[in-house]
């Protein structure tokens, strides 16, 4: 086949073109197959988009381009991202039940000392503990209100 080629000596063959398919939304290999057909190449990059898995999110050029035959066309490919963490809610809820037993424990133990409240170290102690469960206490109900976003691309 020979055609119009530019600055190019007289009787010199052009490179054959062919029009770029559109490929997005199809699966890597069938991508890369409907390009081979063509003469064509991909290159390809993954990325993080909201898709399935493995299919083509996105390329370049776009139809209706046209490329002499081994060009390589960018193909966007998108790979799998972490899920959202795990569910940790029960064993949330377990170690605030264990929180609440030793709070309690702490509370019986003081009414039923006599006065161990009127004892300023025992007293200070007491409050401690108290102040520290109750941080404790509070993190979890923070931990159990995180939910997982969507990473945007």
């Amino acid at each position: 086949m020979q055609g119009l080629v530019i600055g190019g000596a007289p009787g010199q063959t052009a490179a054959v073109q062919v029009g770029v398919p559109n490929v997005i939304g199809k699966s890597r290999a069938d991508a890369e197959a409907d390009l081979g057909q063509l003469g064509l190449r991909a290159r390809v990059e993954e990325i993080e988009a909201i898709g399935p898995v493995g299919t083509v999110y996105a390329q370049d050029p776009m139809p209706p381009a046209r490329r002499a035959k081994g060009f390589a066309v960018l193909l966007h490919i998108v790979r799998a991202v972490p899920g959202p963490p795990p569910d940790l809610s029960a064993k949330l809820d377990a170690l605030k039940a264990v929180v609440d037993k030793v709070d309690s424990a702490l509370t019986a133990l003081t009414a039923t000392a006599g006065g161990l409240e009127t004892d300023t170290a025992a007293g200070t102690r007491h409050g401690q503990v108290t102040t520290a469960l109750q941080q404790i206490s509070d993190k979890l109900d923070r931990l159990t209100k995180i939910t997982p976003t969507k990473k945007r691309t």
